[in-house]
């Protein structure tokens, strides 16, 4: 407890020259008496309950002795009475302990108060069954069930309550900036109940408990331990006795559950070298030390820093008394030996402030008229316990109105083999100060995390991605509006109003719906609620459908006229009735289909946002130390009915997209001189449609990849859009360049199969008989009657236009 150390054996023959030769009192435990006084003092009764016979307790009872010769001999302190003692070994079991309580109650004089037990786990049981009989208890035991008035009425806890540590532990934690932590503890009552507590402050300030793991065979504790390492907790609390504890980390060792990734916490109340040397045990000291090395434990244990400091209530220790205090307080590992005196002086300065209160009483009772079910005398000597204040060998003495001593936490390391003080938290002011000259070390370069931080992550798109995709959409848009802007501005001159510029405007309006879905897509929406994000993906969704109804319905509509005028009016010689309003109208009932099917959709589909975590990847910029994993977490709309209104929308463009491709290939040999506009349509429709088919798969299979999503989507409408826009403007507006004004001559004798010139030639090499030349002239005049009819359709098709 600090200051220069003293070898055990020294001290012993020391306390033998001050104390009665304890060898001689031990045959006589059940009735102790110390320093008989000749002049007749009055004995009064107590109780000893002392835990059992190793060599870490073996002195308790010779230090408890002296306690109570020095509290005979004080001039101030119990005059007129003699202390003496009756007590027993409890041999770390509850059994006895009551068999002693049955042998105080059946014979010899009545103790009114007794000094132990020792043992929480005794202590649990026999201080329960104490109160029975009106006797006071002072204890060492720091269980916090103890603190139960109910069911310990008359105890009081002269050392450190265990709960009143757990205040200081998660203040290291926090200190340490860890946010997880699990615990393992033997499964018994005063762990139990710690433990509880522990937890319940830990998850008071935001510390989450990964496992509470409780061992109920000391010897398997194997479950537990593996459900730790499931648990990956690196910071772990234990709750275990010395013997227990000793079987615990040596599976510990085996496990490989120790190093520079774990930091162990444990009771700081353990007797030095409690590891080494264990029997029935399969670990040696070297592997224990390489598994305990550096591990942390906390400790209320105090001792004063100068004996000469220790007083009494006013009453000094004489000299050759503070030797033997300087001795107790310079020896190893002494922290139960100066709380056994203290406890006792605890004792005695209570018996002597109720002589006063007991002469009060009427009639005036004294300490030695205490019998068996005084509750009156119990009450005064409790009510004296609790105002005890004094300066002992373990510092200021202060017992609460709740039975407990008041104490600060110190924190200690074990470190070269030994436990080194290097923090100190007080309690009641929070306050957490670091010893000087003393520093925690860790095993590895850093201090050790709490295990992987996984750290959740909207995906974003990346920066160069997106400037990228909008910076030639933009240019897309830009490219669409002038075209409107021409195509508006030209709509008189004949190369475009025979291309139907109404038509035309639609496409251009489609293309700048689709163009506008790509920065809809790439719009930055970590900072979005839910709902916002649902609105941001049904307007990505309108703008798609209505786009593609637009611009590729309008393609559709004019290589439907194409198809009909060259299929139905030419083959059939029939006249055919589809103006641009029609076709217009049409592409408007497209589009309206597309709001049905959205409209439901927004409506009945009970619209969510689905969240997905994607595989955790190590920040870029912590250390591979600190184990902070980033974990994208992607956002995606859907649907209860997704499956259905997708179809939905998907087999109605799938049918638009199959059926333009269908009357593209059917009017592939179409051409029509000064014009060409069917092969440019039927090309963007081919257009269209190898995009779709290729980006739709492919945006699939990289859904969960939002920068490649993005491009492959970017890339796709503004190529797609682009394409159709050239293939559509652009030889119209060099068509007006070239013509110049001049009247554009359309004619449909060069389309395929159409050059009588060029047949009549062929023709007129077989003709060689009279019969072959009145066929071919038959066959002549039939031609020039089609010719004339072919002219009168293109007419009205150009009106119609």
């Amino acid at each position: 407890m600090g200051g220069r150390t003293i070898p055990k054996a020294l001290i012993f023959g020391l306390l033998l020259k001050i104390v009665i030769d304890f060898d001689e009192l031990r045959g006589v435990r059940g009735d102790v008496a110390t320093h008989r006084d000749p002049a007749g003092r009055r004995p009064v009764y107590i109780g000893g309950f002392f835990p059992i016979e190793v060599p870490y307790f073996a002195s308790l009872p010779s230090t408890v002795e002296a306690a109570i010769t020095h509290a005979n001999n004080l001039t101030g302190i119990l005059d007129g009475f003699e202390l003496r003692m009756r007590w027993n070994w409890t041999q770390g079991k509850p059994a006895n302990a009551l068999r002693i309580l049955n042998d105080f109650v059946q014979d010899g004089p009545p103790v009114s108060i007794t000094w132990g037990p020792m043992f929480s786990s005794v202590a649990v049981v026999v201080n329960e069954v104490l109160p029975r009989y009106d006797i006071v208890q002072t204890v060492i035991a720091s269980s916090a069930t103890l603190k139960d008035r109910s069911r310990y009425p008359l105890t009081v806890q002269v050392s450190v309550d265990e709960d009143l540590l757990n205040p200081g532990r998660v203040a290291f934690i926090k200190r340490m900036g860890w946010k997880r932590v699990a615990l393992i503890f033997e499964d018994n009552e005063y762990f139990r109940q710690n433990m509880a507590k522990l937890t319940e402050l830990l998850l008071i300030n935001s510390i989450t408990v990964l496992a509470t793991e409780a061992v109920t065979d000391a010897d398997r504790p194997d479950e537990q331990i593996e459900s730790l390492r499931r648990h990956d907790a690196r910071v772990i609390f234990t709750g275990f006795y010395p013997e227990v504890a000793v079987k615990l980390f040596c599976k510990v060792f085996k496990a490989n559950l120790y190093g520079e990734k774990y930091v162990w916490i444990l009771p700081g109340w353990y007797p030095d070298g409690w590891w080494s040397d264990a029997s029935d045990v399969p670990c040696t000291n070297e592997e224990f030390l390489s598994t305990l090395d550096l591990h942390i434990s906390f400790d209320g244990d105090q001792a004063i820093d100068d004996v000469a400091l220790i007083d009494f209530n006013g009453v000094k220790p004489y000299p050759e008394q503070l030797q033997y205090l300087e001795a107790l307080h310079n020896m190893e590992d002494n922290s139960r030996d100066i709380y056994a005196y203290d406890c006792l002086m605890t004792m005695a300065l209570a018996l002597n402030a109720s002589i006063a209160d007991l002469e009060k009483l009427t009639p005036p009772r004294g300490l030695d008229e205490f019998s068996y079910g005084d509750d009156e005398m119990a009450g005064i000597l409790l009510r004296n316990v609790l105002k005890t204040e004094f300066n002992g060998l373990t510092d200021h003495v202060v017992i609460g109105e709740e039975g407990v001593r008041h104490s600060i936490v110190y924190v200690e390391q074990f470190q070269d083999g030994r436990p080194v003080r290097i923090a100190i938290h007080n309690a009641e002011d929070g306050k957490y100060i670091e010893v000087t000259d003393t520093n925690i070390i860790w095993k590895g370069p850093n201090r050790p995390v709490d295990g992987k931080t996984e750290l959740p992550e909207i995906v974003r798109i990346s920066t160069p991605f997106k400037v990228a995709i909008f910076t030639v959409a933009g240019g897309g848009v830009f490219l669409a509006l002038l075209f409107l802007v021409l195509n508006v501005a030209l709509r008189n001159q004949r190369a475009v109003k025979i291309s139907s510029p109404q038509i035309n405007n639609l496409i251009v309006l489609g293309c700048l719906l689709l163009y506008s879905s790509v920065f809809v897509s790439g719009v930055d929406t970590h900072a979005f609620s839910d709902t916002v994000f649902l609105i941001l993906c049904h307007l990505k969704v309108v703008l798609v459908c209505v786009g593609i109804s637009l611009s590729f319905g309008s393609l559709l509509m004019k290589t439907y006229r194409i198809f009909a005028i060259f299929q139905k009016a030419v083959a059939k010689f029939k006249q055919i009735d589809l103006p641009d309003k029609k076709l217009v109208g049409f592409v408007m009932l497209l589009v309206l289909l597309d709001g049905v099917i959205m409209t439901l959709w927004a409506v009945f589909g009970q619209l969510t946002v689905n969240t997905f975590l994607l595989e955790p990847k190590l920040s870029e910029t912590a250390s591979p130390q600190s184990e902070i994993f980033i974990v994208p977490k992607l956002r995606q709309c859907g649907s209860v009915y997704d499956i259905y209104f997708s179809s939905a929308l998907y087999g109605f463009k799938g049918f638009l997209l199959v059926f333009g491709i269908f009357l593209a290939w059917e009017t592939k040999n179409v051409n029509v001189k000064g014009l060409d506009d069917s092969k440019y349509i039927a090309l963007s429709v081919y257009v269209v449609g190898l995009t779709i088919v290729l980006a739709v798969p492919t945006l699939q299979v990289f859904i969960n990849n939002t920068d490649i999503h993005f491009c492959i989507y970017g890339v796709a409408v503004v190529f797609a859009n682009t394409v159709v826009l050239c293939l559509v403007f652009v030889p119209k507006f060099a068509l007006c360049y070239t013509s110049r004004g001049s009247q554009l001559r359309i004619s449909m004798m060069d389309t395929a199969g159409s050059s009588s010139a060029h047949q009549s030639t062929n023709l007129s090499l077989y003709a060689s008989t009279r019969e072959d030349r009145n066929r071919l002239a038959e066959l002549q005049r039939t031609l020039a009657e089609k010719r004339a009819t072919l002219s009168k359709l293109l007419i009205e098709y150009h009106k119609m236009r």
